[in-house]
């Protein structure tokens, strides 16, 4: 369901609420308004889930089959009747709710900065430019209309080494904890008119899902996006683990981000308790990452990446 701070009447009516999970990199261009979210494809197996969903109940009415991403240069979100109205409160595209944020409080509030921020919150140096991956398999997926939040934080801390560091040694200067983040990151579009929203991919036209999705009253659209690692039980592979943590995909960001330095860091989480026992984890592993403040990386955009 949709939070209710997220349902305000003047924003309008909320057609769709997203929920992106896996290996993906978010920005606002502040250009376009609009989102863009770069899908890493190495080995990961990137699936869009559609449902139409009761706004009341929860009930779902109809949805779509996990759908397999082609992989392909961009794909784009149409929303027409689209409202901007809460760009008036949230000018870089995302939620916060105070000035101050502290990520080891005791706070689950929907705040989008707890996505970490690749550009500022790890200290591998100054960001110095975009780059397309050596082996160009990204998806860059574009949402217009869309405000980014988070929808669900981690119950423990995580934290960053320096890639070959042990997470384990609380002595070592190469390693940090920084705090609670997320575990999904949501977002909500809003219309002021009728219309309908549909997913293409850009080269062809074609919709990415074959599933309409016209504006109906009292019904909104829950749409997954979820970039996971391929193999293993569940779609999700073994990552090394050290002590009580497990790494994740951080280090993937270095394949799309040149810094001043070669410092390249590693995340780690907390393995849950229901965990596998060869330290496979569904929390931790692979989680959305954030780029510039927690809401865009002007005048960059990621759809330099392909040329777009």
């Amino acid at each position: 369901m949709l939070p209710h701070v997220l349902q305000p009447r003047n924003y309008g009516a909320p057609v769709a609420a997203l929920t992106i999970d896996g290996l993906v990199i978010s920005s606002f261009n502040q250009e376009s308004r609009n989102w863009e979210s770069a899908f890493l494809r190495g080995a990961h197996n990137f699936l869009i889930h559609v449902k139409e969903v009761d706004l009341l109940t929860g009930e779902i009415v109809r949805e779509s089959a996990p759908t397999p991403v082609r992989e392909t240069d961009l794909i784009k979100f149409v929303v027409n009747g689209g409202s901007e109205r809460h760009f008036q409160d949230f000018s870089q595209g995302y939620f916060k709710t105070k000035p101050e944020f502290i990520r080891l409080q005791e706070d689950d509030s929907y705040d989008y900065r707890w996505v970490v921020d690749v550009t500022s919150e790890i200290p591998h140096g100054e960001f110095v430019d975009l780059k397309r991956p050596a082996d160009d398999r990204v998806t860059i997926v574009t949402v217009p209309n869309a405000l980014f939040y988070t929808k669900r934080v981690t119950q423990d801390s995580v934290v960053f080494t320096l890639e070959g560091s042990d997470p384990t040694v609380a002595s070592d200067p190469n390693r940090f904890v920084l705090g609670r983040t997320n575990e999904l990151i949501g977002a909500v579009l809003y219309a002021e008119a009728p219309g309908g929203i549909e997913i293409n991919y850009a080269d062809t036209g074609e919709p990415v899902v074959d599933f309409p999705m016209p504006y109906d009253a009292g019904f909104f659209y829950d749409i997954s996006m979820m970039n996971m690692d391929l193999g293993g039980e569940n779609g999700e592979a073994e990552h090394a683990g050290a002590g009580a943590y497990v790494e994740g995909d951080f280090n993937q960001v270095y394949k799309l981000f040149d810094f001043s330095t070669e410092h390249k860091f590693q995340i780690f989480a907390p393995i849950p308790p229901d965990s596998l026992e060869d330290n496979r984890t569904l929390d931790g592993d692979c989680h959305g990452t954030g780029s510039g403040g927690g809401g865009g990386l002007a005048p960059h955009s990621l759809l330099g990446l392909i040329g777009g």
